[in-house]
């Protein structure tokens, strides 16, 4: 491995904060501004150098301390292990799973491995041959899509000194020009689901020709193949109808979107006069 772009006094520094001060690789780092993954690597190559505790003995200079935790590797045409790409890919489709993560487990068990530039690299060369993608052609003020975030934001209250609740993220994106709207609700029912979008609305400072949702049952009451039902806000018989906009449920079976009714009425960016995005009979 090349000599470290940090200072052999650094890393004795690290050395005397995790072996004597017993500090997690996190304060460490964010005391010497360096990656904790950096900083495994050179306290896993002390270890194995026989350094369990502080201080290092009195002769140990900087050459020698260096010779011992990087010493130097005869080439060898033995490759590197690699990890495995597939199970890589998998495991970034989860919640909270980054690249970096992985690449820590990956050099855990393969102390010698790829650094983690090439590692992403590799991964990126991997993924190019298995991501199947489409490509959408968007129109200006067509399509709005919503959805709430999969994770939830935890409200702490000041005064109980506790959470009183994981709060619902709601999203919208506009086709085109990319422009996102989000914000946070109490909750998923239908009363915030339908205010979430009064909020897009007049953020967008217009209405959609279609809103297209990830069936979400906040939304809908049932899900045939290619019409849906409108639901009733707050179950007193008061259907949410929109006046500008058909409602676009992307469908479940086989289908990647299902296409309602389209409104007569200007889309929300062809200069046509601005309409009350939502009204209740």
């Amino acid at each position: 491995m090349p000599r470290p772009h940090i200072t052999m006094r650094q890393i004795r520094e690290v050395l005397r904060l995790s072996l004597h001060e017993g500090l997690s690789l996190r304060q460490i780092g964010a005391s010497l501004a360096v990656s904790p993954s950096a900083l495994g690597d050179y306290v896993r190559r002390a270890k194995r150098a026989g350094f369990t505790t502080w201080p290092l003995p009195d002769d140990m200079n900087d050459d020698a301390l260096e010779a011992l935790l990087f010493p130097r590797v005869p080439p060898t045409s033995v490759p590197r292990a690699l990890p495995d790409w597939a199970k890589v890919h998998l495991e970034l489709a989860r919640k909270h799973v980054t690249l970096m993560l992985l690449f820590e487990e990956y050099r855990e068990r393969h102390p010698d491995g790829y650094g983690y530039s090439q590692f992403c690299s590799l991964y990126r060369t991997f993924a190019k041959k298995v991501d199947v993608s489409m490509r959408f052609t968007h129109q200006a003020g067509e399509r709005m899509w919503v959805d709430y975030a999969g994770s939830t934001l935890p409200i702490w209250d000041e005064v109980l000194e506790n959470v009183v609740m994981n709060a619902q993220v709601f999203v919208s994106a506009i086709g085109v020009s990319s422009l996102i709207y989000a914000e946070v609700s109490p909750s998923q029912e239908l009363v915030h689901w339908t205010s979430s979008h009064e909020h897009a609305f007049a953020y967008y400072g217009g209405v959609a020709e279609l809103t297209i949702p990830d069936n979400l049952r906040s939304g809908v009451t049932k899900r045939p193949l290619r019409t849906t039902r409108e639901r009733d806000v707050s179950g007193d018989g008061r259907t949410l109808r929109h006046r500008n906009s058909a409602r676009e449920v992307a469908q479940a079976q086989g289908q990647s979107q299902g296409r309602g009714q389209r409104a007569d009425s200007e889309p929300m960016d062809s200069g046509g006069p601005a309409q009350s995005p939502l009204h209740v009979n």
